[in-house]
C-alpha cells in the first residue's frame, strides 16, 4: 500500500489509514440513510458467523473422537521390497522393534546409546496379519496403518524429539513377528536388533526365537547381527545371531593353553597351534554327537551331574 510516511524507525501507513477512514465514513452514511438494510445485513452476518463457529466446534470434536489426542499425522510410502536404498538408510543401522506404546523404555535406552548421526535408528513395528485373507499384496493402507500404529509412532516421535535424535519409521506386515524382524534386519543390513522385554518370554527365549528365524534367512552367513534385549530397568541381555566366535572365559583360554603345552611337549609336534587344539576338540565332539554317547555328551555340556542319563546301550550315567 503506498503513502507510507517513515519517521526514524517508525512507519506511519497513511494510505491504509485513508482507505479505512473512507470505508468507515461510507458505513456511517449507509447506517443513517439506509438503517433497515444495514441492521438486516449485520443480523445476517451475526447468524452466519454463529453457524460457522458452531459447525467448526462440532467438526473439531468429531476429529478428536476419531483420533486420540497427541497423535501426529504420517504420510505412508509403500514399498514392495526392503533395502537400504528403498528405505534410504545406511548399512550397519540399528533396528528397534516396538509394539506397545505404553512400553517404550527400551527405545528410550536405545536413543541414549546410539549416535543417530553415525548410525541410523530404524524403529519398526510388525503388523500381524491373521486368517485366510492375510495376504501381503494390495493391502489397504488403513488396515496396515490404523489408529493404533498412528498413536504408537506418535509416542516414538515424541521420545525421539525429546532426545534430539532422528529415527526412521517402518511398518512390516507379517504373520510371524520374529521372521519379519530377521528378514528386515537382513535386507536393511542392520548390525544390531533391539527388543523390549517380553511379558511372556525370558530374554534368552526371545533371542533364541530370533536366532532360529535368522537361521532360515538365505545368505545370512555373510552378515553378523547382534540381538539385544533391554528390560525396563535398563538391564541388557545380548547375543550374536548366527555363526560367530564364542566368548571364552579366562579359565577356558587357560585350559586350551594347558592342553597345547601338554601336546607340544611330545617330540615332532612342537609346531601345533592353539587353533589345532580347538579344531581337534570340535571334530571329536562332532563324532561323539553322532555316536551312542550323544546323551552323555549333551549332559556334560549342560553341566549335569545328578541327572540320570541312559544311553542306547542301556548303560546308566549319573
Amino acid at each position: 500500500m503506498p503513502l507510507n510516511l517513515r519517521l526514524g524507525k517508525t512507519e506511519i501507513p497513511l494510505g491504509v489509514a485513508a482507505v479505512t477512514l473512507i470505508l468507515f465514513s461510507v458505513a456511517l452514511v449507509n447506517l443513517v440513510t439506509k438503517q433497515v438494510a444495514t441492521i438486516s445485513g449485520l443480523f445476517i452476518t451475526a447468524v452466519f458467523s454463529t453457524v460457522f463457529f458452531v459447525s467448526e466446534r462440532i467438526n473439531e470434536r468429531n476429529r478428536k473422537e476419531k483420533s486420540p489426542v497427541g497423535m501426529d499425522q504420517f504420510r505412508l510410502q509403500p514399498q514392495e521390497t526392503l533395502s537400504v536404498q528403498t528405505v534410504e538408510i545406511r548399512p550397519g543401522n540399528v533396528l528397534c522393534l516396538v509394539r506397545d506404546y505404553n512400553s517404550l523404555e527400551h527405545l528410550r535406552k536405545a536413543l541414549e546409546l546410539i549416535h543417530t548421526g553415525q548410525r541410523n535408528l530404524v524403529v519398526m513395528t510388525v503388523k500381524l496379519l491373521r486368517g485366510p485373507v492375510a495376504g501381503y499384496k494390495d493391502i489397504d493402507e488403513q488396515r496396515l496403518f490404523s489408529n493404533y500404529e498412528q498413536l504408537l509412532f506418535s509416542r516414538v516421535v515424541s521420545l525421539a524429539e525429546k532426545a534430539g535424535k532422528h529415527v526412521d519409521l517402518l511398518v512390516v506386515p507379517s504373520s510371524n513377528v520374529y521372521q519379519a524382524i530377521a528378514h528386515t534386519a537382513f535386507h536393511l543390513q542392520s548390525s544390531e536388533v533391539i527388543l523390549g522385554r517380553s511379558a511372556v518370554m525370558t530374554p534368552e527365549e526371545q533371542c533364541l526365537r530370533l536366532g532360529q528365524a535368522w537361521e532360515e534367512v538365505p545368505d545370512r552367513a555373510r552378515q553378523q547381527v547382534r540381538c539385544r534385549v533391554i528390560e525396563s530397568s535398563g538391564r541388557m541381555y545380548e547375543v550374536i545371531l548366527g555363526a560367530h566366535a564364542p566368548v571364552l572365559s579366562q579359565q577356558d583360554i587357560e585350559r586350551i593353553h594347558q592342553l597345547w603345552l601338554n601336546i607340544t611337549s611330545e617330540p615332532s609336534v612342537e609346531n601345533l597351534h592353539h587353533k589345532d587344539i580347538v579344531r581337534t576338540a570340535l571334530a571329536r565332539l562332532e563324532h561323539d554327537l553322532n555316536s551312542s554317547d550323544r546323551k552323555l555328551v549333551i549332559a556334560q555340556m549342560l553341566g549335569t551331574n545328578s541327572l540320570e542319563i541312559e544311553d542306547d546301550r542301556g548303560n546308566d550315567y549319573y
